[in-house]
């Protein structure tokens, strides 16, 4: 998207329309020189082609989005595994504390399935202080 949308000064849509621009207000002062009509004209079909290739860039984009979205947060994707993990080691990390025990590798290993988590979405763990 970044090529579509590039705003140097000699290329891209930024550069396009300050063309197009230019040239429609030289069309405007002198409307009977043909030169003016045909840049304005050609300007225009390019405008028209650079939007047309934007728009297909920007749906492949939202496509390949949606895939990933979908893939990630799927029945079997890494939200749900990570989700599923989560659980599970909290369980354990009760069961644990209520015996009496201090669980730091099962806290560790939650702290990991957060980070992993946490690098899908942002996420916020008020068990993590290092997290604000």
């Amino acid at each position: 998207m970044q090529t579509g949308f590039s705003d140097s000064s000699t290329s891209g849509l930024s550069s396009e329309l300050n063309q197009f621009y230019s040239d429609f207000s030289s069309l405007a002062t002198s409307p009977t020189n043909p030169g003016a009509l045909q840049a304005v004209i050609g300007d225009g079909q390019t405008l028209a082609q650079t939007f047309n290739s934007m728009s297909s860039q920007m749906s492949t984009i939202q496509s390949q989005s949606a895939q990933q979205y979908a893939t990630l947060t799927g029945a079997n994707g890494q939200v749900q595994q990570d989700a599923t993990q989560l659980a599970t080691l909290n369980g354990e990390i009760t069961q644990a504390t209520q015996a009496g025990q201090t669980p730091n590798d099962l806290l560790d290993q939650r702290d990991n399935v957060l980070d992993d988590l946490s690098g899908l979405a942002q996420i916020w763990s008020p068990t993590r202080a290092t997290d604000r």
